[in-house]
């Protein structure tokens, strides 16, 4: 049995096509379309941990949603997208050959650090892909691959390049409702909502202004470190006593930001210009 398992793991490093050891130190190149299936089937996800996505590597998750045993091994492959296709990175990678088991309703973590062989990606679009082992007869096994599809943000090749660069600004219309707060942006349950005399929010970037909502969702960081890398840069003016909700201002820059951390779970943000105060109540899902 070991011997198949063996067999098996040596097809699927050709399936994701190792061809060898070569340390990675240029810019990667793209090569033809990928013809790599990828599972529609449900039973084992590929996901990458929140705040472990860098340029250079991230921690993998593997769920097993099914009654049945699987096995994996460290072959993985990384594909760029590019005019809407898949393609495939010419690399040359290495892999060692052990066996894993990943057991029924289990979930695993797979530390990756992909800088010696595709080195640090540039911005744009990426997929992981790995292949996946099980017995569907005694002594008979079948594979499939998996994947988790990611982005690599602009100007995050360096998170520490840009850190002190880092500027935001708001505007406002010249019109504007008489709604205390409109849905901005919503993720795992936790909603930014912005002031009704507030546009939009920005984030300065060296050869554009993105939105705040572009910015959450396309750099390396989660969305707790998003909002951080904001409020570092108020005045911390009060922290309430409902469990740590705490308000910033700027004067200079016309905003008050709230983070909302209540004893009920209470995380939503609250953003308008520098004369917004605290209601009690905003707080409140």
């Amino acid at each position: 049995m070991r011997k198949i398992l063996f067999s098996i793991l040596i097809s699927s490093i050709l399936v994701l096509g190792v061809v060898g050891c070569e340390s990675r130190k240029n810019e990667f190149d793209i090569g033809n379309k990928s013809n790599i299936k990828i599972s529609q089937n449900n039973d084992v996800i590929l996901s990458i941990k929140d705040g472990t996505l860098t340029n250079t590597g991230a921690t993998l998750v593997l769920t097993n949603n099914s009654d049945k045993n699987f096995q994996y091994g460290n072959p993985y492959e990384i594909e760029i997208k590019k005019d809407g296709e898949w393609h495939k990175i010419k690399v040359k990678l290495y892999f060692t050959l052990p066996a894993f088991h990943l057991n029924s309703k289990e979930i695993k973590e797979i530390e990756l650090n992909w800088d010696y062989e595709y080195g640090k990606l540039s911005a744009g679009s990426y997929r992981i892909i790995k292949s996946i082992n099980y017995e569907y007869e005694e002594g008979k096994y079948e594979s499939f691959n998996i994947a988790v599809e990611f982005t690599i943000g602009k100007n995050q090749s360096d998170s520490n390049s840009n850190k002190n660069n880092f500027d935001f600004y708001i505007t406002k219309p010249q019109i504007h409702n008489d709604i205390r707060f409109n849905n901005y942006y919503t993720f795992d349950n936790r909603t930014i909502y912005l002031a009704g005399n507030l546009e939009e929010f920005y984030i300065k970037e060296q050869d554009k202004d993105i939105t705040l909502k572009t910015y959450i969702t396309t750099t390396l960081q989660t969305f707790d470190e998003s909002i951080k890398h904001i409020s570092d840069k108020l005045e911390l003016k009060d922290t309430l006593k409902d469990g740590g909700t705490k308000i910033y201002k700027s004067e200079d820059k016309d905003i008050t930001m709230i983070i909302c951390n209540t004893i009920n779970n209470d995380r939503n943000i609250f953003i308008g210009d520098y004369s917004m105060e605290y209601t009690d109540g905003d707080c409140k899902n």
